[in-house]
């Protein structure tokens, strides 16, 4: 459980497909997988992100608990989030933003599905280390209001992960 998904080439921002060997394609049969784009800017942030998130794997007991619930689906806006625990008491929170919506000053709420506490940020694939644009949650921790909403900055196009403090 929670192994990340990666078709071969993605950890350093490969486009198109590869083939092994030479293919029938009409404009160039030459589709072998191209190991000079993990040298470049785009492919050094890819393959930063892959080892952060394969790291906070390893860290984080609760990414590899199979326990999982969605707590939060916003259809209008192409956000979810999920959230992934153990028996021992390691919760985790993933937001996906699927959109080019951006909300900043923590005015994004998610459902938290009942569940309370403080949160903290762990993971953010928009952090200025993977070539995003640093906006994010990382000034401390955030609690969940009244509301039983988590009220988070999100950027677009993003993953955000919190763990619960």
């Amino acid at each position: 459980p929670g192994i990340p998904m990666l078709f071969m080439g993605t950890e350093f921002n490969h486009w198109g497909y590869w083939h092994a060997s030479p293919d029938s394609n009409p404009i160039t049969s030459d589709h072998r997988l191209d190991w000079s784009l993990a040298r470049h800017w785009e492919g050094e942030q890819m393959l930063r992100v892959v080892h952060a998130a394969n790291t906070l794997r390893f860290e984080k007991p609760s990414l590899r608990a199979s326990a999982t619930e969605i707590v939060h689906a916003d259809y209008d806006d192409g956000i979810i989030a999920f959230k992934r625990w153990n028996d021992h008491g390691s919760v985790a929170l993933a937001v996906i933003n699927l959109s080019d919506g951006e909300w900043s000053s923590e005015n994004y709420g998610v459902n938290m599905a009942g569940e309370q506490g403080s949160w903290r940020e762990i993971f953010n694939s928009q952090a200025l280390e993977f070539g995003g644009h640093g906006i994010g949650n990382r000034s401390g921790h955030l609690s969940v209001a009244p509301d039983g909403r988590l009220h988070i900055t999100l950027p677009q196009w993003s993953v955000i992960l919190f763990e619960k403090a």
